[in-house]
């Protein structure tokens, strides 16, 4: 075992507690068409919008204890954006100006702000997709997308349309929907019968442990179609507070962009040598995961269909797992057909020299064989993959 893979662990375990509010199982299929037909035409609905603004109010009952969080949501087509969040003393401002991610944020200790580049403008609104600041389970209708399909949506088992009711004197549809692979999971949608839009979503979890776990959304106040005023979504820095780039890892050396990758000599799972030098001149995405993270598992698809868009023309994918048996890892890719090459790691021999202290966790690397990028993900690393191919 190496010196540095005791400090991964608690990362690595960060990832595994996912599963604790998970139940993997084979369910067939239950899907209401009338329920999944509300759902469709409200995503259509939002992609039809120029312009939204709601009151959001997002409660959590925990075994942490209750929470609330407060929301103004301001939204212009196709990329612009401003979310005034406060969370007891916390006060956050999310920004999208257009070309990035401005993010500030005030509490009792302090103040700072910091600043991110979108994807570029060949994404639309699905740019909401990138850091979620509406929140993950309504930002899928805001960007248009469905939110039971892959590659950014949750595949469901279940889709059932219940008897429908009233919030806040709106009449609404009520659809309760189960993932495919977590049978303890409930989302419940209340959605607008004469304007299509979200007005409740609610999740319903309980852990192998027992432990209940409950979120909503709700959202009011809401205008469509809406003229903001000029300058309404041009962010200002705060003045004499410091900016604070985002850390990928506070626990050890950072790659650097530009940089040659570490070596990686390895074998992989048919026991074939596995060396960069095998895929020089293509565009590598070098991902460390596993098959017992939730978070891993839920990117898979998405990494699916960037190999799909893209293997044609140089890029490819080499999978890191940290299974701690081979059997499972080899189980996982014969059941997903998870079509490129795969090294299992479980001592984190491969993964210490890219001072992976969490997973997901992946490193764009060029045709060259420097780095590119180091932990982006959805649209952005899209665009770096398709940048890179350019070169």
């Amino acid at each position: 075992m190496n010196t540095l893979y005791p400090k991964k662990i608690t990362q690595l375990l960060l990832c595994a507690s996912f599963l604790s509010a998970t139940t993997f199982s084979a369910r067939a299929a239950s899907i209401n068409p009338k329920a999944q037909q509300i759902v469709e035409h409200s995503v259509k609905t939002y992609r039809s919008l120029q312009s939204y603004q709601d009151t959001a109010v997002q409660s959590s009952v925990t075994p942490a204890g209750k929470h609330t969080t407060r929301q103004v949501i301001s939204w212009k087509a196709p990329r612009f954006l401003n979310v005034a969040t406060i969370s007891g003393t916390h006060h956050l401002i999310d920004n999208y100006d257009g070309t990035h991610y401005n993010y500030t944020s005030v509490d009792d200790s302090g103040a700072f702000w910091s600043n991110e580049p979108l994807p570029d403008t060949s994404y639309g609104r699905q740019v909401l997709l990138q850091y979620q600041p509406v929140g993950m389970f309504f930002t899928p209708f805001l960007a248009g997308e469905n939110p039971f399909q892959e590659p950014f949506g949750i595949p469901m088992s279940s889709i059932i349309l219940k008897n429908p009711g009233t919030l806040g004197g709106v009449k609404v549809d009520t659809i309760v929907a189960t993932p495919k692979d977590d049978s303890r999971t409930h989302f419940t949608y209340l959605i607008g019968q004469k304007d299509h839009l979200i007005r409740r979503i609610t999740v319903q979890s309980v852990t192998v442990d027992g432990d209940k776990y409950h979120i909503s959304e709700t959202h009011s106040n809401i205008k469509t179609n809406l003229t903001f005023a000029p300058g309404t979504f041009t962010f200002h820095a705060p003045a004499n507070t410091p900016l604070k780039h985002p850390q990928v890892d506070g626990m050890g050396q950072t790659l650097n962009v530009g940089d040659a990758a570490p070596v990686i000599n390895a074998k992989n799972i048919k026991g074939n040598s596995v060396t960069l030098e095998k895929y020089k001149g293509k565009v590598l995405l070098v991902d460390f995961w596993a098959s017992w993270c939730v978070p891993c598992l839920r990117s898979m698809p998405y990494l699916k269909s960037l190999r799909q868009k893209y293997h044609g023309q140089g890029f490819d994918i080499l999978g890191i797992s940290s299974d701690i048996k081979l059997s499972d890892l080899n189980k996982f890719i014969k059941e997903e057909s998870i079509p490129w090459q795969q090294i299992f790691d479980p001592e984190g021999s491969a993964a210490e020299p890219y001072n992976v202290m969490y997973i997901p966790y992946s490193v764009l690397i060029g045709r060259d064989g420097k780095i590119i990028a180091v932990n982006k993900d959805k649209l952005l690393l899209d665009s770096a993959i398709r940048n890179a191919l350019k070169q």
